[in-house]
């Protein structure tokens, strides 16, 4: 069973690629990881990245669409 941990860069300005997501580069604002994949493992056991506490939630959201912050009403 995976281990889901959130995870942070341990120096923002560093740079990771992540070779399971086509190499894009690890998001500066953190992401959930398996912890128990080989790849997650030695990046926290190296300290490229570390286990933080995930982003509020509603925290710099971007609504999906215009309408997506207002009701919506029956026809």
């Amino acid at each position: 069973m995976a281990r889901r941990i959130f995870a942070r860069l341990a120096d923002p300005a560093s740079k990771l690629p992540m070779p399971d997501r086509d190499f894009r580069l690890f998001p500066a604002a953190g992401m959930t990881v398996d912890a128990d994949d080989p790849f997650w493992m030695a990046c926290l056991a190296d300290g490229s990245v570390v286990e933080a506490s995930p982003p509020e939630e509603g925290a710099e959201k971007v609504p999906a669409s215009p309408n997506a912050t207002s009701p919506k009403t029956k026809r």
